[in-house]
């Protein structure tokens, strides 16, 4: 599968880090990533002097959709943590601007440490697992997440919740257990053939479609 990010690079996307958020805010960080963007474009260009390059904050404000004081105020925070140095120009709207790659390291290496920052994935298996989480199952869908995994243990969590979410509404309209009625159909089914996620919610969703029981 094309990732995402590739898929619409055409378009083009603006990558930020998610520890320069916690540090600095969303905003900020926004603004950080962009300079950086536009440095990466000024080396690739050979349109650099001892790793400066032009900003426009007008043009920056417009493309971030930020006001100019915004973009300003930004630039200054960036500048006061030492991750860029600016200087004036006598261009309209325009600095001169070198990031401070070694220094932007240190901090968020050091808040890293200090503020206990997680992992890289940033809780991003804990939702998709559901590690840690209380997922209040109703009681089918729990008999359900046991039968398959007695068969299959690699079906994605997601499979379960989008699951529930048919089972609950079948039994709301119903009045009665999904497990109790539907049981014996999804086990013989489940024992019969191979199946992956989007097969079991299938075969869930297409029985509970069937409240004339």
């Amino acid at each position: 599968m094309i990732s995402i990010y590739k898929s619409i690079n055409k378009l083009g996307y603006l990558l930020v880090g998610y520890s320069v958020i916690k540090i600095f805010g969303a905003e900020t960080a926004i603004i950080l990533c962009r300079l950086i963007d536009e440095s990466n474009y000024a080396k690739k260009n050979s349109e650099i002097c001892y790793n400066c390059f032009l900003v426009d904050i007008e043009s920056m404000a417009q493309l971030l959709n930020f006001s100019v004081e915004s973009i300003i105020n930004g630039i200054t925070t960036l500048k006061k943590s030492r991750c860029v140095s600016v200087w004036n120009t006598t261009t309209e709207s325009s600095y001169v601007v070198r990031i401070e790659e070694a220094e932007i390291q240190k901090i968020i290496r050091t808040k890293e440490r200090s503020e206990h920052f997680t992992t890289w994935d940033y809780r991003l298996n804990d939702i998709q697992t559901l590690r840690n989480y209380d997922c209040n199952y109703c009681d089918s869908t729990e008999k359900l997440r046991e039968l398959v995994h007695s068969y299959e243990d690699r079906i994605p969590e997601v499979a379960f919740v989008v699951c529930d979410i048919a089972i609950e509404n079948f039994e709301q309209k119903s009045g009665k257990s999904f497990w109790e009625t539907k049981g014996d159909i999804i086990s013989n089914m489940l024992d019969e053939n191979a199946f992956n996620a989007e097969e079991l919610y299938d075969l869930i969703y297409n029985q509970t479609q069937d409240l004339k029981i």
